[in-house]
């Protein structure tokens, strides 16, 4: 970890018994700073507050590399958009984010895990065109679905007339239906989108891939990732990613057991002006055999049926890393879903979104974020411009 430091901030040595701790100080902007390969943990002092940080040892070549990368990091990384009128009041931001309570995706909330504030302007402002690194993830992800798309013969086009907000879900529905079914010819469904609850929230999200596990006849529910480093993240790190697993797994069980209901996808679909599907839209369904479906209703219970027609979701899921530029396997991490953690972590969420809270800034240890995070300028809340 190579940690960025203000210039006045001050470091202490740790001797423990390993001896004195050696700091080696390059100049910079902010003062880069990296241990030698000899030494210790050390503590930082910031104002009276102390905080215990272990650094990572580097070498030389290592310190060389890691400058390299941050440089092209900086690179990629676009500049926030401008705005006319910048957003001072905390308020302006949480007030329209808040509207997404009733159909709250859960790449938001993994993405609150991350950074509270980048969610809001995020929400707000739009999402920044992704990065070099980002763009390589979606790539080997549409790379993943195409192979998966032949496997399970899946890869014919066939053009649906979309009129409406309603028509685009009923479609959604359908296509995760259609997937759903390659679980007995393939043994596996990818990038299905899945609805319920989570707590009081209205949920949607798009499962990676769900595989059908021959010894136990379980189905598990897998989240890809892509890493350009050759190495899996720390435990604090994917902490979004372990909650989107266990959503998906609790979400799953909830349209396979009948628990999430035909009133519930109402309520969470409410914002649609009208339910029923165009005459062109249900005439090109019908071609491909679906016939008797005249609203969303009637094909989100279609897509209920089938869910409960598969096996059940196991209570094991697993993040899945591979790395970017050799695409080889890196490791997985196990997923065990607990309802009482997942009730947890969403509570805390339910709280902002109730509106009885702020959005909070990433604290002083994960202030490493902000460097690379597209709305830096624009937020005032970030710990690299609070002062010491």
């Amino acid at each position: 970890v190579v940690l960025k430091l203000q210039q006045r901030q001050q470091v202490s040595h740790n001797t423990d018994n390993a001896g004195c701790c050696v700091i080696s100080v390059r100049p910079g902007p902010s003062g880069q700073i990296a241990s030698t390969p000899n030494s210790v943990p050390w503590t930082l002092y910031m104002a009276t507050e102390k905080r215990d940080i272990d650094v990572e040892y580097v070498s030389e070549d290592e310190w060389n590399e890691l400058v390299e990368a941050e440089s092209r990091a900086n690179e990629q990384v676009r500049k926030a958009p401008k705005i006319e009128e910048p957003i001072h009041d905390i308020e302006d931001l949480a007030v329209i984010c808040r509207k997404k309570k009733e159909r709250v995706s859960v790449t938001d909330l993994s993405s609150m895990m991350w950074c509270e504030k980048k969610f809001e302007y995020a929400t707000v402002l739009g999402e920044i065109v992704p990065n070099e690194i980002a763009d390589t993830g979606s790539k080997r992800h549409q790379e993943i679905e195409e192979e998966y798309l032949r496997d399970a013969g899946l890869s014919e086009e066939v053009d649906i007339s979309v009129e409406s907000p309603t028509d685009a879900l009923a479609l959604r529905l359908l296509d995760s239906l259609t997937r759903l079914q390659s679980i007995f010819t393939v043994g596996k469904a990818r990038e299905v989108f899945v609805v319920g609850c989570l707590n009081a929230l209205n949920a949607r999200g798009i499962i990676d891939c769900i595989e059908h596990n021959k010894e136990n006849h379980y189905l598990t529910i897998r989240d890809n990732k892509t890493r350009q480093k050759p190495s899996t993240p720390s435990q604090q790190a994917e902490k979004g990613s372990v909650l989107q697993v266990m959503s998906y797994i609790h979400m799953s069980r909830q349209l396979q057991s009948g628990e999430y209901s035909l009133d519930a996808f109402k309520k969470a679909t409410s914002n649609l002006e009208i339910r029923e599907l165009s005459e062109h839209f249900k005439k090109d369904v019908q071609s491909l055999g679906y016939k008797n479906l005249s609203s969303v209703d009637d094909i989100f219970q279609l897509y209920c049926e089938g869910w409960k027609c598969i096996p059940p979701v196991d209570g094991v899921g697993f993040i899945d890393y591979e790395a970017q530029k050799t695409k080889e396997p890196l490791g997985s991490t196990t997923v065990v879903f607990t309802s009482q953690h997942l009730q947890r972590e969403i509570a805390w969420f339910e709280v902002y979104f109730s509106g009885k809270r702020h959005a909070e800034a990433v604290s002083f240890s994960d202030s490493w974020k902000c460097r690379y995070c597209s709305y830096f300028e624009l937020c005032t809340a970030t710990p690299l411009k609070q002062p010491i």
